[in-house]
């Protein structure tokens, strides 16, 4: 009997420990994880600056913001509401657009923004697990996935 006490306590203090790390992931992640500073050359590049989407319009939808600041913001929403989101900031070098995480929610804990290329023609970023987000200033068009992220 008391061995079953001793392994009841046991329990109860890992069920303790696993709830307060899964309530606390995202800070915790964030804490583990810190922001990888942007590299010195990397500017905001004006002919990027605007409202990038990619999704269907129902599951997955992915909206990101470039400002012309250098921030970012993006957010992930789909049919069953808000995913999560994430801000940072930016900057081009070459057909790299680097990306500065400096906060994130939601998916984006577990699944943080990466940099982004860009295509020649400058109007769309690739690389962000297989989506393609391209420019729009109104409406989001629909736009699919792409399976080789020019990773």
């Amino acid at each position: 009997m008391h061995i079953t006490r001793k392994l009841r306590a046991y329990v109860a203090l890992a069920a303790l420990v696993v709830g307060t790390l899964v309530w606390f992931r995202g800070p915790i992640i964030e804490a583990l994880n810190p922001p990888t500073p942007l590299p010195s050359a990397a500017v905001a590049d004006p002919a990027l600056v605007g409202h990038y989407y990619d999704g269907d319009g129902l599951g997955v939808n992915l909206t990101l913001n470039l400002h012309p600041d250098g921030t970012f913001q993006c957010s992930w929403t789909g049919c069953l509401g808000d995913y999560g989101s994430t801000a940072g900031k930016w900057g081009r070098i070459g057909q790299t657009v680097h990306i500065s995480v400096s906060t994130s929610q939601g998916m984006f804990t577990q699944k943080p923004l990466q940099d982004l290329k860009v295509t020649d023609s400058g109007s769309t970023l690739f690389g962000y697990n297989g989506f393609s987000f391209a420019e729009h200033s109104s409406e989001p068009p629909m736009f699919s996935p792409v399976t080789n992220a020019g990773g």
